[in-house]
């Protein structure tokens, strides 16, 4: 079984997929959210 992983930026940026969590930390890191 393949694992379902996307991003897409319209209108905003969804990322969603196993494992996609894990980049929480960065990108709240990226966009100045604390």
């Amino acid at each position: 079984m393949s694992k379902l992983i996307s991003k897409w930026n319209y209108p905003t940026t969804v990322r969603f997929g196993a494992g996609r969590i894990k980049e929480l930390p960065d990108v709240l890191n990226a966009t100045g959210i604390k």
